[in-house]
């Protein structure tokens, strides 16, 4: 004997004689494979699928309880193994997935690795720019003050030229 589980409310709903509900695109596709392959994916345990609801239709117009039970098993019974085969893609995809971020995270950090690793180098580079600004300026001081002994030492020249003219010019000056 076939053993198959079914929510309570989903065979509640299969065997209520109230009018059933018309499918998404307004046909009746009653053991359509497409029709509940493309349905299962929208599953919801208080929700039934539209091919459990296209199901209801087609039992509700056979008037025999135990036919329409066998209907429910039939039909449960196609509807198992696409619930798992999704249920198994729904799986792999997870696994892919938590593959694909654990990479994602990995490659994050070994970014940050790179990243603090060039932050470092680019203080480390800050640091020697500053100490060559530093001794930049300090050059530039010993500079201006050597420049400005120069030009004391030329006006000094200057003046002993004035001096040594003065001399010569005195000299010559005792001698005529």
């Amino acid at each position: 004997m076939l053993s198959v589980w079914i929510p309570k409310h989903w065979l509640r709903f299969l065997l209520s004689p109230k009018r059933p509900m018309p499918s998404a695109d307004g046909r009746s596709s009653i053991g359509s494979p497409s029709s509940c392959s493309s349905s299962l994916s929208s599953v919801s345990p208080h929700h039934p699928p539209p091919c459990v609801r296209e199901l209801k239709s087609h039992i509700l117009r056979t008037s025999n309880p135990s036919t329409r039970f066998a209907h429910i098993l039939t039909r449960t019974s196609t509807l198992l193994p696409k619930t798992r085969t999704r249920l198994h893609h729904l799986q792999t995809t997870n696994h892919y997935l938590s593959a694909q971020t654990f990479a994602l995270k990995s490659a994050l950090a070994e970014q940050d690795k790179r990243i603090g690793l060039q932050e470092g180098l680019l203080r480390s580079r800050e640091r020697e720019l500053e100490e060559a600004r530093r001794a930049y300026e300090n050059l530039k001081q010993d500079t201006s003050a050597m420049v400005e002994e120069f030009r004391a030492a030329l006006r000094c020249i200057d003046g002993l030229e004035e001096v040594r003219k003065r001399l010569v010019k005195e000299v010559k000056g005792k001698e005529a």
